[in-house]
């Protein structure tokens, strides 16, 4: 990641811990595992692979957004330990379910949607808080749920349904 400048051509350093891009880039397991793990799928096939690798590239451009709009002063920097849980809490689900939309939120946050397949789920995390979750499903086969979700139940569900119209 490099420094970018503001207006004034002061450069901007990342004001979150250095090598926070680094260390997801490090979370990418160096071969594709035979499945990946939480999700119980089965078997991970080469594209879905890719997919994985793509996952994990989402997180560094929603990454790159939060910079440029820390830059701007339109938001707080990114929580890397925040950052983490979301990558820990959805990684299982790489490859298996669309790519999702990964987009920065204040206080550090990060928010984590898929917009697909007639269900929309958002999945916000935030520093000292449970995940907040919100599930629609148009076919009615998930349950509706807005709220925390501490276990995040309510979204596992939700991404399990997703995996199953998207196979």
């Amino acid at each position: 990641m490099n420094a970018i400048s503001t207006v004034s051509g002061t450069p901007v350093q990342p004001m979150w811990s250095p090598g926070v891009t680094k260390s997801i880039y490090a979370m990418v397991p160096s071969r594709p595992p035979r499945s990946m793990p939480g999700a119980s799928l089965g078997q991970t096939t080469p594209q879905g692979w890719s997919q994985i690798a793509n996952f994990y590239r989402a997180f560094i451009l929603g990454l790159d957004f939060a910079y440029e709009m820390v830059a701007d002063d339109a938001m707080d920097p990114p929580n890397p330990q925040v950052w983490e849980q979301a990558i820990d809490a959805m990684v299982g689900f790489a490859g298996h379910v669309p790519l999702p939309l990964v987009t920065p939120l204040q206080l550090g946050g990060v928010s984590v949607e898929w917009h697909e397949h007639d269900i929309d789920l958002e999945v916000r995390f935030r520093p000292g808080v449970p995940p907040f979750v919100s599930v629609d499903d148009v076919r009615g086969l998930c349950a509706a749920f807005q709220g925390h979700d501490k276990n995040l139940v309510n979204a596992l569900s939700a991404l399990t349904t997703l995996a199953t119209r998207t196979a």
